[in-house]
C-alpha cells in the first residue's frame, strides 16, 4: 500500500487553456439527456400532482413533495445550515486545498494536489458508508413508527408497514450505486487494482451513480404506491377483497 501512495506525484499542473475534444464525455452527457430531461419533469410534475386530489392529501404525500423539493434545493433553512455544517467539516478534515487555479506567463494554469485528493476520495467513502447506513435504518425505524400508530388507534394494517419497507430497501439500493463507486475509488486510490480504461471513465460515471438516488423518487411511487399506479398508469389491483387502509384522505393496498 506504501509503495503505491509513494509512487503518486505530489502535484500535478497542466495548462487549462489547452482544449481536446473528449468523447466519451460527450457521449456520457448525451445518454444524461436522454433520461435527464423527461425525469426531472417528471419530478416537476409530481410535485404539483400531489397537491390535488383528495387522497394525496394526507402528510405521507406532503413528505413526498418536501423529499422531492430537497432534491431539487428548493430546501429550508435548517437544510442550509445542515449544508453549510457539512461543508465546513469536510473542510477541517481535508488538509489544504484539491485544486489551485491560477494565471501563470499570462496563461490559466491548475494544479491538483494528489495527496489531498486521496484523502477526500478516503473521506467521500466513510460519508457515504454513514449515509447509507443512516438512510436504511431511518426508512425502517419510520416503517415501524407508523405500523406502531396505526395499530394503536385501532385502525387495520392493509400493508403500510411492508410498503414502507419496500421503499426503504429500494433507496437502498439505489444509494448503493453512489457507495460502490466512492468504496471502489477510495481502494484503487490505495491499491491500484481497476484496470486503466475504468479509471479514466470513474469521473463521468458519478453523475450516473448520483442521477439514480436524485431522480428516482417517481419512479419508486409508480412501483410502489397504489394511489400512483392507478392515477398515472391506470392500473386496478388484481383483487378487490385485499386488505386496505381506509382513511379520509388515500387508500393503500397491499
Amino acid at each position: 500500500m506504501s509503495s503505491n501512495t509513494t509512487a503518486l506525484p505530489n502535484s500535478i499542473t497542466a495548462s487549462m487553456e489547452t482544449v481536446t475534444r473528449d468523447t466519451t464525455f460527450e457521449i456520457f452527457t448525451i445518454i444524461q439527456l436522454t433520461y435527464g430531461i423527461p425525469s426531472t419533469l417528471l419530478i416537476i410534475f409530481f410535485v404539483f400532482f400531489l397537491g390535488f386530489g383528495k387522497k394525496y392529501s394526507n402528510s405521507f404525500y406532503r413528505l413526498v413533495q418536501f423529499d422531492l423539493l430537497v432534491m431539487w434545493n428548493f430546501c429550508l433553512i435548517p437544510f442550509c445550515l445542515l449544508c453549510i455544517f457539512y461543508c465546513c467539516l469536510c473542510n477541517a478534515l481535508i488538509p489544504g486545498s484539491i485544486t489551485d487555479v491560477y494565471i501563470r506567463n499570462d496563461t490559466l494554469m491548475k494544479t491538483s494536489y494528489i495527496s489531498v485528493m486521496v484523502r477526500a476520495m478516503n473521506l467521500t467513502a466513510i460519508f457515504s458508508a454513514i449515509y447509507f447506513v443512516l438512510l436504511i435504518l431511518v426508512g425502517l425505524t419510520t416503517s415501524k413508527v407508523v405500523t406502531w400508530k396505526i395499530q394503536a388507534a385501532s385502525i387495520t394494517n392493509g400493508g403500510i408497514g411492508k410498503k414502507l419497507n419496500k421503499i426503504a430497501a429500494t433507496y437502498g439500493f439505489i444509494y448503493s450505486g453512489i457507495l460502490a463507486w466512492s468504496l471502489l475509488n477510495t481502494f484503487n486510490s490505495n491499491f491500484k487494482f481497476l484496470p486503466t480504461f475504468v479509471t479514466q471513465i470513474s469521473t463521468n460515471l458519478l453523475p450516473f451513480a448520483s442521477d439514480m438516488m436524485t431522480l428516482a423518487l417517481p419512479y419508486i411511487l409508480m412501483i410502489h404506491d397504489t394511489n400512483v399506479k392507478q392515477d398515472i398508469l391506470g392500473r386496478v389491483p388484481v383483487s378487490r377483497t385485499n386488505s386496505r387502509i381506509v382513511s379520509s384522505s388515500f387508500v393503500i393496498s397491499r
